[in-house]
């Protein structure tokens, strides 16, 4: 919805109107909850650990989070995931809209129905990959989800026609749908209860990485060596990760049924 109000704003009245709208909105909700929701944590005056310095947190942190480091799967789907929100930055969030402004002249509210069909197959994409997750395995849905978007941003720069770059929008949306919220579950399969909050830290500390990383990529790339740069790179990111998921690592879904039967041999054919 967000992309779908925030263009039809900005080509319609104004580009400033859509911040305001946001800003407005966020603050409206801070104000709700501080004057609606009730306080959760009891005897904050006697919280243990408030007096350790910042340095002594982190490298406490980073003390629990080894064990983990050194498992290969928890490495590959924290690489994979990684790769997917740097992709995400660079490519969708970056240098899409200027594609679309630049080889296609497009409005802001044009270059929002791609976001808008992204957000919508997610949404229909999503329960049918987590279906298929628990059925047949965590790699069956990851490592083909890798493989539709980095294909997609390969291919968005060398889109010849609005119709066109818009087939690869869908195709990216398909692979974000794969990923959906797979890469959690399988690490949540890979951790116990005593170190599921660390995975899980890790998991989001990733996405933040990649997250900041992409745009400063794409930019330092596409100013520096070419617009095609940041899709060809990113998208031999995502492939890399996404086959060392393949060969590299196990299984999670220690349930999960075999993509192919084998038939029984019929006993009287020899």
């Amino acid at each position: 919805v967000g992309p779908a109000i925030g263009g039809w704003l900005a080509g319609n009245f104004s580009m400033q109107l859509p911040f305001f709208v946001v800003g407005g909105c966020i603050a409206g909700v801070v104000a709700n909850n501080y004057l609606m929701l009730p306080e959760t944590r009891k005897n904050l005056n006697t919280a243990t650990g408030s007096n350790k310095t910042l340095r002594h947190q982190l490298s406490k942190m980073f003390s629990q989070c080894k064990p983990l480091l050194r498992q290969r799967d928890i490495r590959s789907v924290l690489c994979m995931h990684g790769s997917f929100w740097f992709v995400s930055s660079s490519c969708i969030y970056t240098m899409l809209p200027m594609l679309g402004t630049e080889l296609f002249s497009l409005s802001p509210s044009e270059v929002a129905v791609w976001y808008v069909t992204m957000s919508v197959i997610n949404i229909l994409g999503t329960r049918l990959s987590a279906k298929m997750s628990d059925t047949y395995g965590r790699k069956i849905v990851l490592v083909p989800g890798a493989a539709f978007i980095s294909m997609a941003t390969l291919l968005m720069p060398f889109a010849d026609s609005y119709s066109a770059l818009t087939a690869l929008v869908c195709f990216w949306g398909i692979g974000g749908a794969m990923f959906g919220a797979n890469t959690t579950a399988y690490l949540t399969d890979k951790t116990t209860d005593g170190t599921k909050s660390q995975a899980l830290m890790l998991l989001r500390s990733c996405a933040d990485i990649g997250l900041m990383l992409g745009g400063a990529f794409a930019g330092i790339m596409s100013q520096f060596v070419s617009a095609d740069a940041p899709f060809i790179l990113a998208s031999l990111l995502m492939s890399g990760s996404g086959i060392h998921m393949a060969f590299r690592a196990s299984e999670s879904n220690t349930h999960a049924q075999p993509w192919r039967k084998t038939t029984k041999q019929n006993p009287k054919l020899k």
